[in-house]
């Protein structure tokens, strides 16, 4: 649970904690009543409090939308699809067709493409998005802008972002480092 949360797929709504890879899951607050909500068979899971978001392995890799309890799924997306999240009202993904990363509106379907590069494993803050790209070094998507900012120049994975600093771990010296948002004053640890 705490990496899905790591990767912003836990959503809290209506007093529960909802969750799932594959299905939804929810439990209360203090980890109680743990239950499962729907059986959609699907992965990166995540909820807005209407609907399930979900990209469907035995359809295409799309991306689908559900009622909460799985019922009355829908295709809204018919690429292939990695890496969802979801913030506010958008859902953020990588267009595995096209080879870069968008977002979908889900109050208005409008998809709109942020970079020319995937970025994956993709954290949401209210800032933007921070993850890496094609060639493994870490990016900030600014909301609202088009393009990437590159934060490292080394190649780099087990990207967190945690208050104002990321941290990760250097590919090539194979060492955890942090630095700030802005990839300014980085130390190794």
């Amino acid at each position: 649970l705490l990496e899905l949360y790591r990767q912003g797929m836990v959503e809290q709504k209506n007093g529960r904690i909802y969750y799932g890879e594959s299905n939804l899951r929810s439990a209360a607050l203090d980890g109680s009543d743990d239950r499962l909500e729907n059986e959609i068979d699907g992965y990166d899971v995540v909820i807005d409090g209407t609907y399930t978001y979900y990209i469907d392995p035995r359809k295409g890799e799309h991306l689908f939308r559900a009622n909460m309890d799985g019922s009355d799924p829908v295709c809204i997306y018919n690429k292939v699809v990695r890496c969802l999240r979801i913030a506010g009202n958008k859902l953020f993904f990588y267009d595995d067709d096209n080879d870069w990363t968008s977002s979908y509106n889900i109050n208005t379907g409008e998809v709109l493409q942020l970079t020319n590069d995937p970025v994956n494993l993709p954290i949401i803050t209210k800032d933007g998005i921070y993850g890496y790209s094609g060639n493994f070094r870490i990016v900030f998507v600014p909301h609202g802008q088009v393009g990437v900012k590159l934060l490292t120049d080394s190649w780099a994975d087990t990207v967190n972002v945690a208050g104002d600093k990321i941290f990760y771990r250097d590919f090539d010296e194979d060492a955890y480092y942090m630095m700030d948002l802005d990839g300014s004053n980085k130390k190794k640890l």
